[in-house]
């Protein structure tokens, strides 16, 4: 079956409209655990690096073991999230394009392929546990993202406002699993800033999805009957207020002051902001959001703001 051109307008969905082939089957099982989500699964790095009094090769090799470990483990989530929407992606401009969705990948080997996943994860794992002296308490965190995404995927995406906090609880799963498996003291702030950071793109994305689907966006989730244009601004709000206020906190705490010095917030206080305008403009003005992962790569005004944050960061941990 060949899949046709989308029907919604580039301008309205934020991202390219190319006219996409038939897909070979070793394509399309690639596109079915979706690489260009796997850089999620190393937003851990920067702030786990940051906790650690001194950097070794042994801690960057946890990290790595970790960052493996959720891309795997997210892969599988993806695989049975796309099984289990396939009917509600058919209705959708462009998630109609996925693997199953459009009958690229039978829905038995989609299971095959989780079940295949699953079991290089407990590998992973093993091989993490016994040959690289990984602490056995930093599984339980990747555990819990396995159950809380399938629950999430099966019905709790279903539920209003647990939908999107689910989504957010994922990467501060991936957090503590950074943080345990260094054996890292952990700030309540750094906690509470990603989770709001986080909850406010999955409601970026909800309001992407309101907007762009219009009267059938109910079709493809259902939950989006309990939302409007109007909550999810006041939301976003809201989420963005406390993401930026608790992580300039954080970087008020000891940790972060130690390895980069006291003016780190000064340095950090006017990227922080402009970085979160940028999202709600584009969001409110531009309206996408759909896909969070590809503004932050893509856009060039975030790109180059975070560009020369970093620089600036680096610069105050040279002379710290």
């Amino acid at each position: 079956m060949a899949v046709q051109q989308l029907v919604a307008p580039e301008h309205e969905l934020g991202i390219p409209v190319p006219q996409i082939p038939r897909r070979t089957r070793t394509r399309s099982v690639l596109a079915l655990i979706r690489p260009e989500h796997w850089p999620k699964n190393a937003v851990i790095v920067p702030f786990v690096l940051i906790a650690l009094p001194s950097w070794t090769p042994r801690a960057a090799v946890q990290i790595a073991w970790i960052i493996l470990a959720f891309t795997i483990a997210s892969a599988t989530v993806y695989i049975l999230n796309d099984v289990q929407d396939r009917h509600r992606d058919r209705l959708h401009p462009v998630k109609r394009l996925r693997p199953v969705a459009c009958g690229d990948v039978p829905v038995g080997i989609a299971y095959a392929c989780a079940a295949g996943a699953l079991a290089l994860l407990s590998l992973v794992i093993a091989v993490g546990v016994t040959l690289l002296d990984a602490p056995a308490q930093a599984i339980w965190p990747i555990a819990g993202y396995l159950i809380v995404n399938i629950a999430y995927s099966a019905w709790l995406k279903h539920v209003p406002l647990i939908d999107v906090f689910l989504v957010a609880s994922g990467f501060v799963l991936r957090l503590l699993a950074g943080v345990l498996a260094i054996s890292a003291s952990l700030s309540s702030w750094l906690v509470l800033s990603i989770f709001c950071i986080c909850l406010l793109f999955g409601i970026g994305k909800r309001r992407h999805e309101l907007v762009v689907l219009g009267s059938s966006s109910q079709q493809h989730r259902p939950s989006l009957a309990a939302y409007s244009v109007q909550l999810l601004d006041y939301l976003a709000l809201l989420s963005a207020g406390i993401g930026l206020m608790s992580f300039m906190s954080y970087l008020t705490t000891a940790a972060v002051v130690d390895t980069f010095g006291r003016l780190t917030l000064t340095l950090s206080a006017p990227f922080m902001l402009f970085a979160t305008f940028r999202y709600l403009q584009l969001i409110v003005v531009h309206r996408t959001g759909g896909n969070p992962v590809r503004l932050l790569v893509r856009d060039r005004l975030l790109v180059v703001n975070c560009a020369i944050w970093s620089a600036g960061l680096l610069v105050a941990y040279l002379a710290a």
